[in-house]
């Protein structure tokens, strides 16, 4: 990696001058191991392997930004006339899902004057966190792909932050919805973990509730070892409650699915809980296959999770899947080859085959396996960075354009032919604390692996992308059939 740029890869020479390139180097945070562990962050899946196709979906993002290709992402070529912005490919760090490593990193990098256009990740939200507070050191823009919180794009915490997912509050207001549409329209009640999300779900799950008219609302916080009826600690504790004041609906956020269901499942047996009553609904990134595979370790877990929920942000690749329909996304994935992978390979930042985390695509990586959870998200946030960057050095030099006989200078156009040029201009109030890169990413909007992006989902969180340009999935478990009943759920 060149030492010689400057900082938000601005080009070492006559910034000026279209036609010189501007180096975008990138850096991403990817939690390939968890405190130490294999296991991934919700507890289920494979936890080497889902990273990975993170990874590889950053790289054809910077592949198909810097080729122009118009694959996932259309009108690029009109989205970037006259930008000289090109991508290296990223440096990726592992975070552990620990906030240490994330400023370990970028603090070695900064004292050894290794300098980046920006971030991309992390995926969860403590490690995003402390990603933020750096970037908003650094003056470099961040974009995460995967964290929720809805404190990480707020406008006065993180100003240097934007995010391609939405924060908690979307979330909160699908699951509330998807209860009243399945006739549940009182006595909800949550369970979370002791930890910033739980807490921030709290807030939006009353929000959002009360908007919907609930009025009996209960919330109770769980904390390892989970078991027992210790007060805001023991999940036994919680479900009794629930059970003695006649709550049936119960949403769980939930950080640790393989320590934490096998104990729900235990107590929702005791206390009769999983008859059918009372109504399940987890949040997660996590597969749904995952969970039905899971269930069928444990009889109390499968009766709890027939009958089940589960909402999560959909990638491109899995809601079209759900409707049968062709996936641009997915195609591109098919279409690479061994070249690509090597490079995967090669920049993957557990090198080591004993190592915790450690994976090593096969040359026919992309024909025999299918992206995880996030990766769509991946190449979205990519892209962002760089159609950003393309954003600010075109209003740094604004074309010329003969208008009625008459010289009329305008921004080049940022979403081709689907809407006219300039039409979304660069609004951010110039200050002390502005970033022009920054500023550029809030004014890109464009279709990408997940659906339509535009940043800047309000006043108080402008960093958040737009919720109803976010496909949520709730996903329903079922009883697969009387031969199959006792050996794991099906979903739809």
């Amino acid at each position: 990696m060149s030492r010689a740029l400057q900082e938000n890869g601005a080009d070492v020479s006559d910034a000026n001058n279209s036609t010189d390139v501007i180096e975008c180097p990138l850096v991403g945070f990817l939690p390939f191991t968890s405190r130490g562990s294999e296991q991934g962050f919700y507890g289920l899946g494979e936890p080497t392997i889902w990273p990975y196709t993170h990874l590889a979906a950053a790289l054809m993002a910077v592949d198909h930004f810097n080729e122009k290709n118009d694959a996932v992402v259309p009108f690029i070529k009109e989205q970037t006339e006259g930008c000289t912005v090109h991508l290296p490919d990223p440096v990726f760090a592992n975070t552990d899902n620990d906030v240490a490593e994330v400023a370990k990193f970028l603090v070695e990098q900064a004292y050894n004057d290794v300098r980046f256009c920006g971030i991309v990740g992390p995926y969860t939200n403590d490690p995003a966190g402390e990603a933020a507070n750096l970037a908003s050191g650094m003056d470099i823009p961040m974009v995460s792909h995967g964290a929720d919180s809805i404190r990480l794009t707020g406008k006065f915490l993180n100003p240097r932050v934007a995010s391609v997912t939405v924060s908690l509050h979307a979330l909160g207001e699908a699951a509330v919805s998807w209860f009243r549409l399945n006739g549940r329209s009182d006595f909800l009640a949550t369970i979370a973990v002791t930890a910033a999300r739980g807490d921030q779900f709290q807030e939006t799950i009353d929000n959002a509730a009360k908007e919907a008219n609930f009025t009996r609302l209960s919330f109770f916080t769980v904390a390892p070892p989970w078991e027992g009826f210790e007060i805001n600690r023991g999940i036994g504790y919680a479900l009794r409650e629930i059970k003695h004041d006649g709550y049936r609906n119960i949403f769980l956020v939930l950080n640790n699915l393989a320590a934490q269901l096998p104990v729900l499942a235990d107590y929702a047996e005791e206390f009769k809980m999983n008859r059918g009553e009372h109504v399940w609904m987890v949040s997660g990134n996590v597969d749904p296959a995952e969970i039905a595979d899971y269930a069928s370790q444990n009889e109390n877990i499968t009766k709890l999770v027939r009958g089940m929920s589960m909402i999560r942000p959909l990638d491109g690749f899995s809601y079209h899947a759900a409707l049968n329909q062709p996936d641009p996304f997915l195609e591109a994935w098919k279409a690479q080859n061994s070249t690509l992978v090597d490079r995967i390979n090669a920049m993957h930042p557990i090198t080591k085959p004993a190592q915790k985390g450690y994976y090593n695509g096969e040359p026919s990586y992309f024909q025999t396996n299918l992206p995880e959870q996030g990766a769509g998200f991946m190449y979205d946030a990519v892209m962002v960075q760089a159609l950003g960057r393309c954003k600010q050095q075109q209003n740094e030099n604004p074309t010329e354009e003969i208008v009625s006989g008459q010289r009329k200078r305008q921004t080049r156009r940022v979403r081709g032919e689907s809407k006219p040029p300039g039409t979304r201009m660069l609004k951010m109030q110039k200050s002390f604390d502005s970033n022009d890169h920054l500023d550029g990413i809030f004014a890109t909007e464009f279709e990408g692996a997940t659906g339509e992006i535009v940043i800047g989902e309000s006043n108080r969180s402008p960093g958040s992308r737009k919720r109803e340009t976010l496909r949520y999935g709730v996903y329903n478990f079922r009883e697969s059939g009387p031969a199959e009943l006792a050996q794991k759920p099906d979903y739809t």
